[in-house]
């Protein structure tokens, strides 16, 4: 019987009960150790004089999994224009696997994550326009990050 996890405010039936607990669009992904250090964080607009163009870019996601996983689940990335539902470029695929338990664990301790780092060298979007890219396992999907193509260069940073 396929136990019920709360995925992103979605109710998925589901055989593992792992959990897509964030997903970070980046620039630079740098591990030390069990750290990642982001730079470039949060996008939702990507900048070009023209088009088509390509992107290097990465997604950071982070999977957390219940004390009894044990199995690789199988992530897809689908490309897609969110005006046309239509894809954009070719999906990607990876695996995620629940990290070993401590021997010492106990119920409460901190809880299993891994993250998955992927990145999208030469990510080719045709035209300005709304996109998206679709997180799924198996047939469900766990959640879309949007984003812009847009025309031109980024304005100046409000940020002083």
């Amino acid at each position: 019987m396929a136990s019920v996890k709360r995925l992103l405010g979605h109710w998925c039936p589901r055989m593992l009960v792992m959990m897509l607990d964030w997903v970070i669009p980046c620039n630079e992904v740098e591990l030390k150790g069990q750290l990642l250090n982001l730079r470039g964080v949060g996008w939702d607009q990507l900048w070009s004089t023209g088009y088509p163009a390509t992107f290097n870019t990465n997604l950071v996601l982070r999977f957390v999994f219940d004390v009894n996983d044990q199995d690789s689940v199988q992530v897809q990335l689908g490309f897609v224009n969110r005006d046309t539902g239509a894809a954009f470029a070719n999906p990607l695929a990876a695996q995620v696997s629940p990290p070993p338990r401590p021997g010492d664990w106990q119920p409460g301790d901190s809880i299993l994550a891994s993250h998955l780092v992927l990145g999208l060298a030469g990510l080719p979007v045709p035209e300005p326009g709304r996109y998206g890219i679709q997180v799924t396992v198996g047939d469900q999907l766990l959640t879309t990050v949007p984003f812009w193509a847009r025309l031109g260069m980024p304005p100046a940073s409000a940020i002083q």
